[in-house]
């Protein structure tokens, strides 16, 4: 199993977003970029570059891409690991089905901050997504057929959720740990008393505000600190320097056609 991230850069994402992801990773965690290296940073490129933000996560399902005969398992870039991630990667490992969040303000949806995704199920989505990306990433789409998490829902025969395989282990910033007073807090929907939750592994930050953008006190205050994300990364990191080129990979197909493209940004 490949852990990967995806950068896709812009006005908020860049070099130093996947650095605070990938200092919490191990050496061989790979970035899905269309930067043609990152220092320090094993990369994948990115073959669509016309990409818009988050639809750059749909080439994670290209069965003929850098990574397609791999089993993934994917974490959005404000991620922050609080716990030991073999334990969410034990519960996935060899399982037949995509996993995916539950949206955590709306749980009946399916979210794709955290997901694992097997070799198996990437080819029906692909498929379906090559048919016109481009339409797909500009027509309206509301509730559950919003983004990337909305499309892949809806061409997938099964989803499984973190939240059954591993209950507590993946929380939100905002709904699980802000409090009154915190940048991110939510009369309606922050339930948190300032703490990371007992049993968390994994915190997601979904949204503004950043975790980068925090105030290292405040990070501190839940625990979250540049060294403890050091210790989680140096319990699991594979033996030998960590890579700084780009993956190269012989005899792969584009999967997703470059005519008909509509820019929105």
């Amino acid at each position: 199993m490949k852990i990967v991230s995806v950068l896709r850069t812009g006005l908020e994402y860049g070099v130093d977003q996947a650095h605070f992801l990938h200092d919490q990773l191990p050496r061989d965690a790979v970035c899905m970029t269309n930067l043609p290296a990152i220092k320090g940073i094993e990369t994948v490129p990115l073959e669509d570059v016309d990409l818009i933000g988050w639809w750059s996560k749909m080439e994670l399902f290209n069965p003929d891409g850098p990574l397609g005969s791999e089993d993934l398992f994917y974490m959005d870039l404000d991620t922050v690991i609080v716990g030991d991630l073999n334990r969410l990667i034990a519960a996935v490992r060899g399982r037949r089905n995509l996993v995916m969040l539950s949206d955590f303000y709306h749980p009946e949806h399916p979210a794709s901050g955290v997901m694992y995704i097997p070799a198996r199920a990437k080819a029906r989505i692909w498929r379906a997504w090559s048919v016109s990306p481009y339409w797909f990433m500009v027509r309206r789409r509301l509730g559950a057929r919003g983004g990337d998490q909305g499309f892949i829902a809806e061409n997938t025969s099964q989803i499984d959720r973190w939240e059954d395989l591993c209950p507590g282990a993946i929380v939100s910033y905002k709904r699980d740990i802000a409090t009154r007073g915190m940048p991110g807090y939510s009369e309606t929907m922050s339930s948190g008393n300032g703490k990371v939750p007992n049993g968390a592994t994994l915190v997601a930050f979904h949204g503004n505000p950043r975790p980068w953008d925090m105030e290292s006190c405040t990070l501190s205050s839940l625990g979250i600190t540049r060294a403890s994300i050091g210790s989680h990364a140096s319990k699991q990191q594979s033996q030998g320097p960590r890579q700084s080129s780009t993956t190269q990979t012989q005899g792969r197909s584009k999967g997703t056609s470059r005519h008909s493209r509509s820019r929105t940004r």
